[in-house]
Order: structure tokens, then C-alpha cells, then sequence
């Protein structure tokens, strides 16, 4: 534990009134992005979305890791956390304009490989 203090630096930094405001739009930019994916009305189900995290499920057996590598190609990065559930995050650096081209660009993804 020699960078104790360093990993704590983080975590007080963190704590800061404009840090934990800057959360509401990491929360909004999820609510969101995850209103976009519903309004494609494809075989997936959004989960709710109370935080930065954004989870999708497939309804249809796909190869999810073929989806997760399209979208890296297109700038997005999700993360396979089962065989049937994507995971999307928002966070600081992210903007309106990310989610909007990031909802565009998984709605294309999603409906090439469902």
C-alpha cells in the first residue's frame, strides 16, 4: 500500500461539490441514451437505468462479441458482461452530442446483427 495516498487523492477529489453535481449528468446522459435504445423497438431489453450504467439485454442468441467490436470500430466502448447483456457507461468527458451519436451508431449495430 505504498500509493495509498495517491488512490486516496482520487477518492477526496471525488467528494467535491462540483464532482458529485457533474454525476447528475453522467445520470441524465444514461437516462438518455438509454430512452434511445428503447425507441428502436429491437428484441433487447434496457434495464432501468438509476445510475451511469446503461445494461441491455438480447432477447435473440447473437454473438454479442461481434456487436461489442462493431461498435469499438465506431468509437464506443461496451463491455460483455454475460453471454446476453451489453453494458454501456457514461462519465466525465462524455457529452449530449456522444450520447446522441452514440445511440444513432448501436441502433445500426443492433439492427445489422438482430
Amino acid at each position: 500500500m505504498r500509493q495509498a495516498g495517491i488512490i486516496a487523492a482520487f477518492g477526496l477529489l471525488a467528494l467535491e461539490p462540483k464532482w458529485i453535481k457533474r454525476l447528475d449528468e453522467d445520470h441524465k446522459n444514461a437516462k438518455k441514451l438509454a430512452q434511445g435504445l428503447k425507441s428502436f423497438n429491437l428484441p433487447i431489453k434496457v434495464h432501468p437505468t438509476d445510475t451511469n450504467i446503461v445494461i441491455i439485454e438480447m432477447s435473440e442468441k447473437v454473438r454479442i462479441i461481434k456487436i461489442i467490436t462493431t461498435l469499438n470500430k465506431a468509437g464506443i466502448l461496451a463491455f460483455n458482461i454475460s453471454k446476453e447483456k451489453i453494458r454501456f457507461v457514461t462519465h466525465y468527458g462524455i457529452t449530449e452530442d456522444d450520447i446522441n451519436y452514440s445511440t444513432e451508431q448501436i441502433g445500426i449495430v443492433l439492427k445489422k446483427f438482430l
